[in-house]
C-alpha cells in the first residue's frame, strides 16, 4: 500500500489538525531546552551576586585607602571613572564593567592593598553573620522563656484548682 507524502507526514507528526479545506496540517512539538534556561538564570544570578560583592569590595578598598594611601585612593577613583567611561563608549574590552573594574583596580592598587580589603570584607561578612545568628538565638530564647512562664503559671493555677476540689 502506497502512502502519500501528506499521509506519511500526518502519521509522523506529534500534533495533527485539520484546516478549513479538510487537509491535514501538522505541527511538530516545540522542544524547549530547559537546562539552557536554568543555566542562564543561574549564571545571571551568580553574576549579580559577584557584581554586588565587587561593589562592596571597592567601597571597602576606598575606605581602607583613605586611611592608608590617599594618593592611591585618587588613582583608584580615576580608574573607576575611566572604566565606566570606556564601558559607556562600548569598548569591547569593557563589555563587562565588573570584570574590567576588578582587573584594573587590582593591578593599580597592588596585591597587598587588594588582599587587605578582601580580608576586611571577609571579616565584615563573618561579623554580620555572627550578629544575625546571635539575634536569632536571643529571640528564640526570649520566646522559650515566655512560654515557660506561661506554662508555670498554668500549672500553678491547675494545682490551686485541684487543691480547692
Amino acid at each position: 500500500m502506497m502512502t502519500s507524502p501528506m499521509q506519511h507526514q500526518a502519521s509522523a507528526a506529534a500534533v495533527t489538525t485539520t484546516d478549513a479545506k479538510c487537509t491535514p496540517v501538522t505541527t511538530k512539538p516545540r522542544q524547549i531546552n530547559v537546562t539552557a534556561i536554568v543555566t542562564n538564570a543561574t549564571r545571571t544570578k551568580r553574576n549579580k551576586v559577584l557584581r554586588i560583592k565587587l561593589f562592596v569590595l571597592v567601597r571597602i578598598l576606598f575606605r581602607y585607602l583613605e586611611k592608608v594611601d590617599v594618593v592611591m585612593l585618587d588613582l583608584a577613583k580615576e580608574i573607576l571613572k575611566d572604566c565606566e567611561r570606556k564601558h559607556n563608549t562600548k569598548d569591547s574590552k569593557y563589555e563587562t564593567l565588573a570584570e574590567a573594574i576588578a582587573d584594573r583596580l587590582r593591578d593599580a592598587v597592588g596585591e597587598a592593598h587588594w588582599t587587605n580589603a578582601w580580608k576586611i570584607q571577609k571579616q565584615l561578612v563573618a561579623d554580620q553573620r555572627r550578629r544575625k545568628v546571635n539575634a536569632a538565638l536571643k529571640e528564640r530564647n526570649a520566646f522559650k522563656e515566655r512560654n515557660n512562664r506561661r506554662l508555670r503559671a498554668f500549672f500553678r493555677e491547675l494545682v490551686l484548682y485541684e487543691a480547692k476540689q
